[in-house]
């Protein structure tokens, strides 16, 4: 396979970046984990970073003279959403008379109801426009990337947003053979998320249970668990649809309400049909929506 180089010199050394904090800068909590178990979706986060840059270093790296204009932007972006948000820029200057490091802490909040499974927090130096005298090898395009960092961060794990315990289905009103169930209300969506809504896993299920508990997950673990995660989602989002409230008031429901979170759900997954249209397709086609579903949790792996 051929190999692709940038037709301009980048920095490799002149910017460094820490890893994501949780909190706002004067009041920092932790360091974001590849996965964040505790996520709300109901929820605020806010994150920042520092990044570093020595303005020498990056002169001679890039090529670029002095008085080259740079550009710091962080921000979001999530592919389930199809959405991205630039939400910090700081302008850089290289001055010959600056400091020898410059410092900026790029804050802001993920927004809950905007994400889904997992969002990538970007960090990227661009070109404004590249000073007089600036090496030929020097980019010149307005936009050009000198400097990325990245960090991924799963928001949807293995864990369910909502309440999940394990059940003995013999002794309940389920199959035994059954291997899970979601326990809630279509009718009550006015009740809390936390309170209205809870998946209960069988026990005693002698293939799934042992699956269910690997820590962590094996392949066949993932694969169930994605079939849980498509099963309630579909069960919130067709029950949601036979209530005649939620069809024509769904923007009423307050925050933290099971209401709220199906309207959330569908907003991510159903980019592209209101309430009333997503009802008409699910009685017209109940196998079209499951698809467009499917395709929209990337089930399997799927991209």
């Amino acid at each position: 396979m051929k190999s692709t180089s940038l037709p301009f010199v980048v920095a490799r050394q002149a910017v460094s970046a820490t890893a994501w904090i949780a909190g706002k800068p004067q009041a920092p909590d932790k360091p974001l984990t590849e996965q964040l178990d505790d996520w709300d979706s109901a929820a605020k986060l806010p994150v920042h970073t520092e990044l570093r840059i020595e303005p020498s270093r990056l002169r001679a790296e890039t090529g670029l003279e002095w008085g080259s204009r740079l550009r710091l932007c962080s921000g979001w972006h999530c592919e389930a959403t199809r959405t991205r948000e630039v939400l910090h820029t700081h302008d850089v200057v290289l001055d010959e008379s600056a400091a020898q490091e410059l410092v900026v802490t790029p804050s802001f909040s993920l927004l809950g109801p905007s994400l889904a499974r997992s969002v990538r927090l970007e960090s990227r130096l661009v070109l404004v426009e590249a000073g007089p005298g600036s090496s030929r090898i020097a980019a010149k395009i307005p936009g050009s990337i000198l400097w990325a960092f990245e960090q991924e961060l799963v928001l949807e794990g293995q864990k369910s947003r909502f309440p999940m315990e394990w059940a003995d289905f013999r002794s309940s009103v389920y199959s035994d053979d059954a291997a899970w169930a979601l326990d809630w209300d279509p009718q009550e969506l006015e009740c809390s998320t936390l309170g209205g809504v809870k998946l209960l896993l069988n026990q005693s299920h002698r293939v799934t249970a042992p699956l269910l508990r690997e820590s962590p997950p094996s392949d066949a673990a993932k694969l169930l668990w994605d079939t849980i995660h498509f099963d309630i989602a579909r069960q919130l989002v067709e029950g949601a649809l036979t209530n005649d409230d939620f069809v024509e008031n769904s923007g009423h429901y307050g925050e933290g309400t099971l209401g709220a979170t199906v309207r959330r759900m569908i907003e991510v997954h159903f980019p592209y049909h209101n309430i009333t249209t997503l009802r008409a397709l699910v009685v017209r086609s109940r196998t079209q929506f499951e698809t467009l579903l499917q395709a929209s949790l990337r089930m399997y792996g799927s991209k």
